[in-house]
């Protein structure tokens, strides 16, 4: 595993590429990283797997490169979960914190009966969850959250905490944490 999450370079680092995140050559021969897709479609029948904490996190950046303009955010995206995920040794940054720029989540998360491991602490963001502002479908998931909250962010004035979304105006169901 490596370490090189952005920039531009002049030659080949992807030995350097930290998980999740790919190198791909610019037309003026420099290159730069970018985020790795998951395998799928997005659809119902062909949903994007997240086999690997590799392929949560490049989940969790795609969802933030979102705006929060409301224009998409994965409305109508499908997300399935292979496999158990442990993010031991990650301080978790929700999904769709709703933070500077990025939005909130609006596809459909299917946890398929697997759990998701993790710890979060006097983050960034005002929501301590897996999602931070869910106005999507979340379900068929196991949580196992740690959540420790000592002091307040920067600029936060009181934080969302729960297991699975902060905030939700979608629909959570199944949902064990």
């Amino acid at each position: 595993s490596g370490f090189i999450t952005g920039g531009t370079f002049k030659s080949d680092v992807s030995e350097f590429m930290a998980d999740g995140f790919e190198l791909e050559e610019n037309n003026d021969g420099t290159f730069g990283t970018t985020v790795a897709t998951p395998k799928g479609s997005g659809t119902q029948a062909d949903p994007y797997l997240i086999n690997n904490k590799e392929d949560l996190l490049c989940f969790q950046a795609k969802v933030d490169e979102q705006s929060s303009d409301g224009t998409s955010q994965f409305a109508g995206v499908y997300f399935k979960l292979t496999a158990d995920i442990d993010l031991a040794g990650i301080n978790w940054n929700p999904i769709g914190s709703m933070s500077g720029d990025h939005g909130s989540f609006k596809g459909v998360f299917d946890g398929n009966g697997h759990t998701i491991t993790f710890t979060i602490s006097n983050g960034d963001s005002p929501y301590l969850s897996l999602i931070g502002v869910n106005d999507g479908t979340i379900k068929e998931l196991l949580i196992s959250a740690v959540i420790d909250v000592t002091e307040l962010g920067e600029g936060i004035e009181k934080y969302y905490a729960s297991g699975v979304a902060g905030v939700s105006t979608g629909t959570i169901s199944a949902v064990d944490v």
